[in-house]
Order: C-alpha cells, then sequence, then structure tokens
C-alpha cells in the first residue's frame, strides 16, 4: 500500500532506540499527529497503488482533496471518516463520494479525512484532533466489515527482521479491570525504550510475536470459520463500543453522528446483516448506502475491472446518490 510511515516515528531497529516525546505544544502539528497518535497515512504526491494514472493529492491539514478549493464558504459543515474506501483509493479526487456531494451541494461543505489503512481507532483520534482545529454540524463514519479486525488487537506494521523498522498500529480494547481504552502509538511506548536497546529489542520481539498472532488468527478463512466464536463475538462488541465513543464525541462537540454502511458483506458472509455495526449496540443512526444484490463486487464495480481491488467511480456515485437522499430527509431545511 501507498502508506507512508516517517523515519521520526519508527520504531527502533536493533542498533538504534527509538525516541518518543509528548507534544511541546497544546494543538501539535498534522506532522506530530501522524507520527506519534495514528502512526502513517497515504503520501502526498504520490501515484495510486491500485490506478497509476491517480496522483494524490494532500491538503496540508491532512484531508485529501475533495473539492477545487480547501475553503469553501457554507454554513452546513460534514466531515466524513474512514479507510480507503472513503479516501477513495484507485478513483480520482473529483470522481469520490466527497467531491460528488461537495459539487451537488454550494451550501455544504464536506470534508474528506479518510485515509487508507486505517481502523476505527485511528478515525476516532483523528476525530479528537479534528475537533480541536475545526467546528462541523455532523461527522459521518463510512464503516466496512474489516473495520471490525483493523483495531481489535495489539499488532504493528513493518517488518521484525534485524536492522528493519516497524510502527505499532493504534488499537482499542477492555483491559484486564474491564476498562476500554483506544491506544495511539505514543500510548504503546515501553518504559526505557528510548535509552536501552535492550527494552527496545523486547519490545520489537513483542510486537513481531502479536503481529503474526493476530495475522494468523484474522485472516479471512479464520473469519469464516469462525464466525460465531468469541473472539468475532468480542471484536463486534468492540467495534460498537469504538463507534459509540465517536458518538459521544461529537456530542461533546455540538455536532450530529451516523454511521455510513458501505459494503456490509452480509451476503458474502450470509449469516449476520449487522455484521459491520451490531445494531443493538450501537446508538446512533445508521445509513445503508450499499449497493444491492453485492453489485457492488462485480468486475465494472471495481477499479480497473479488477474484483480484488476497491469500489470504482461507479459505486462512489451510487454512495452518494443514496446519502444524499437521507441527507435532504434529515437536513432538508439547513441545506436549503
Amino acid at each position: 500500500m501507498l502508506l507512508l510511515v516517517s523515519e521520526f516515528k519508527v520504531a527502533c531497529s536493533d542498533v538504534t532506540a527509538v525516541r518518543h516525546f509528548p507534544f511541546s505544544k497544546e494543538h501539535p502539528s498534522e506532522s506530530e499527529f501522524i507520527d506519534n497518535i495514528v502512526g502513517f497515512r497515504v503520501q502526498d504526491g504520490a501515484l495510486d497503488e491500485e490506478d497509476n494514472s491517480v496522483a494524490i493529492k494532500i491538503w496540508p491539514d491532512g484531508m485529501r482533496q475533495c473539492r477545487k478549493s480547501i475553503l469553501k464558504k457554507a454554513d452546513f459543515k460534514v466531515a466524513f471518516v474512514g479507510c480507503s474506501y472513503t479516501f477513495g483509493c484507485g478513483v480520482k479526487a473529483e470522481d469520490t463520494m466527497v467531491w460528488r456531494l461537495n459539487d451537488k451541494y454550494l451550501n455544504v461543505a464536506f470534508d474528506n479525512w479518510g485515509m487508507s489503512g486505517w481502523g476505527p481507532a485511528q478515525m476516532y483520534l483523528r476525530m479528537q484532533y479534528m475537533f480541536s482545529q475545526k467546528q462541523y454540524d455532523l461527522v459521518v463514519y463510512n464503516a466496512i466489515f474489516d473495520h471490525m479486525f483493523r483495531t481489535y488487537k495489539i499488532r504493528a506494521l513493518g517488518s521484525f527482521s534485524k536492522g528493519s523498522r516497524y510502527i505499532p498500529v493504534p488499537y482499542a480494547n477492555w483491559d484486564i479491570f474491564g476498562r476500554f481504552g483506544i491506544r495511539s502509538v505514543y500510548d504503546q511506548r515501553w518504559p526505557l525504550e528510548s535509552n536501552l536497546l535492550s527494552a527496545a529489542f523486547l519490545k520489537k520481539a513483542f510486537y513481531g510475536y502479536k503481529t503474526t498472532e493476530y495475522e494468523n488468527r484474522f485472516n479471512q478463512e479464520s473469519i469464516h470459520k469462525n464466525y460465531d466464536g468469541e473472539a468475532f463475538k468480542e471484536a463486534m462488541e468492540c467495534h460498537a463500543e469504538q463507534i459509540n465513543r465517536m458518538y459521544e464525541l461529537c456530542r461533546a462537540n455540538n455536532a450530529d453522528f451516523a454511521v455510513c454502511v458501505l459494503e456490509d458483506l452480509a451476503d458474502s458472509f450470509s449469516k449476520k446483516p449487522d455484521a459491520v455495526t451490531n445494531n443493538s449496540a450501537v446508538r446512533c443512526e445508521l445509513i445503508n448506502v450499499d449497493m444491492p444484490n453485492s453489485a457492488a463486487h462485480r468486475p465494472e464495480n471495481r477499479v480497473l475491472n479488477n474484483p480484488g481491488f476497491h469500489p470504482n467511480k461507479n459505486v462512489h456515485k451510487f454512495w452518494a446518490d443514496r446519502f444524499s437522499e437521507w441527507l435532504d430527509r434529515k437536513y432538508g431545511d439547513r441545506l436549503k
């Protein structure tokens, strides 16, 4: 994936200890936020990993370009958080769901905070930082099935061989005392890791073990075999709790919150229609914009007609149209 892991935040090699530090000011810069809190993002100016004809533009505040100008005068402001589906992997900026919404609603500003590879924990952390900089009327979390597992357990990205580098991935879960927490890169620092090579080596070994365990347990085959197992149930509950924390964060910042289900994958797994969001556990409004009959998975609706690639512009248009229907019903008077 076209993920940029900065030289600064990457944990130690076998011979160099990493340096962590708390923020030196109340509002860290975007680079400090990426380095110390969420860990990685798509690199500005990179070519898309699926369609090399697409050049990526990341605005200085961390958003993907989602309209002609970063500034848009609007009485109603909406933030979208999500992963590569929201970001628009393989899709030109002007063909993404968020850009289409900006074109349709002249008096509404839609911001694209989606980022490839991120899970709900990183999205929550982005929302925290986002609210320290901006105010929104509505925040929408674009959910897909895979989000249940991206930030459910301890793991890292990178390599754990000698001389290689890795970065812990933010995650969320309950501790041994039953307290729920969302843990950033900085929260996963170890005592003395900056000073003792032995501590840095042990941390690297630990993350190598936990990452291997994670990858073996939560691959697609395991998910199919253990759909009703305890691990799956816990992952679903963890995902629902993260959604509820997003909801509470929005309430604390006087913003509405909703979950937009882009791909439920209920047909693919053919068991639980509420797999993405666990309807009984979340306390916010759910919007289903998924194409019926798994149409979004057909080759003609994937980037470069490759079934293994991301949804293409056809799907983004469908999402935008379906979301518009909900938005008009919910906020019609405020959008005029």
